[in-house]
C-alpha cells in the first residue's frame, strides 16, 4: 500500500504547479499582446482575446488553489517537523537512559570484580587508629595462599601497620575449605587484649572483620614468638554473600 505524501513532498509538488500557473498566465498575456498584432482581424481579435483571457483566468485560479494548498501544506510541514523533533528528543532521551543504565551496570560489574584496596583516606585513618592503641603489638599478617587479590589487600593492611611504627611479619595460609569456607578478613586477638578495640581500629579503615574465638598462636603455627594479633586476609566474599 502506497504511503500518503509527506508535507515536504506536497510542497515541492505545489511549487511545480505554481510554476505552471505562472506559465499559463504568461501564455495568456502573450496571446493577447502578440497574436492580435499578427492577426489584426476582428474575428481573430475576438478569438485570441477570449483565449488569452481564459488562459489568464485559468492561471490565476490555479495559482489561487496552489496558494491555499501551500498554506495547508506548510502547516502540515511545520507539524511534521515538530513531531520529528519531539520523536528525536524521545529517542535521545531513551538513548541517554540506556547509556545511564549501561554505566550503572558497568559500575556494578566494576564494584563486584574490583579487588579490595585501601584508598588514601582509609589508609590514613587506619594508621592513625593503630597509633592510638596503647599496647605492645606483635603482628602476623597472612593471606589466602595463591590468591593475588588477597595478597594485595593484605599488603595494604601491612603497609598501614608499618606506617604506624608496628613491626609485622607476612605469610600465607590456607583456610578456604568446603566444610567451612572463610571470606573477608579474620583477626585473632590475644585474650589479654581487648578485641573490641581492634574491631574498631579496622573499622576506621573501612574494613569489616570477623573475630576468631581461637587465640593467635593456633593460627600461626611455626612463627616464634607467637603474635598477639593475627590478621588473615581470606578471599573476597562473593557479591551476594553478607559476612
Amino acid at each position: 500500500m502506497n504511503k500518503p505524501p509527506r508535507a515536504k513532498e506536497r510542497l515541492e509538488t505545489l511549487e511545480k504547479y505554481s510554476a505552471r500557473a505562472t506559465l499559463i498566465i504568461a501564455g495568456g498575456v502573450i496571446i493577447e499582446v502578440f497574436a492580435l498584432d499578427l492577426f489584426p482581424h476582428p474575428v481573430w481579435e475576438k478569438v485570441f482575446g477570449t483565449l488569452g483571457n481564459l488562459a489568464v483566468a485559468l492561471g490565476l485560479i490555479l495559482e489561487y488553489v496552489v496558494i491555499q494548498r501551500t498554506i495547508v501544506a506548510t502547516r502540515l510541514a511545520n507539524a511534521e517537523a515538530e513531531s520529528e523533533v519531539a520523536a528525536a528528543n524521545e529517542r535521545a532521551a531513551a538513548a541517554e537512559q540506556k547509556a545511564a543504565e549501561a554505566n550503572e551496570r558497568a559500575a556494578e560489574i566494576e564494584r563486584i570484580t574490583a579487588g579490595r584496596r585501601l584508598n588514601q583516606s582509609q589508609f590514613e585513618n587506619l594508621v592513625i587508629a593503630i597509633r592510638k592503641l596503647s599496647v605492645s603489638l606483635t603482628v602476623l599478617i597472612q593471606n589466602q595462599r595463591s590468591d593475588a587479590e588477597a595478597f594485595t589487600f593484605a599488603n595494604d593492611i601491612n603497609r598501614a601497620f608499618t606506617a604506624a611504627g608496628i613491626q609485622t611479619r607476612r605469610g600465607e595460609n590456607e583456610f578456604l575449605t568446603l566444610a567451612s569456607p572463610l571470606f573477608g578478613v579474620l583477626i585473632s586477638v590475644d585474650k589479654r587484649l581487648d578485641f573490641g578495640a581492634f574491631v574498631e581500629v579496622f573499622g576506621k579503615g573501612g574494613i569489616q572483620v570477623v573475630v576468631s574465638q581461637n587465640p593467635p598462636e593456633t593460627h600461626s603455627t611455626g612463627f616464634t614468638p607467637a603474635p598477639n594479633l593475627y590478621v588473615f586476609v581470606a578471599p573476597k566474599p562473593p557479591p551476594d554473600m553478607v559476612i
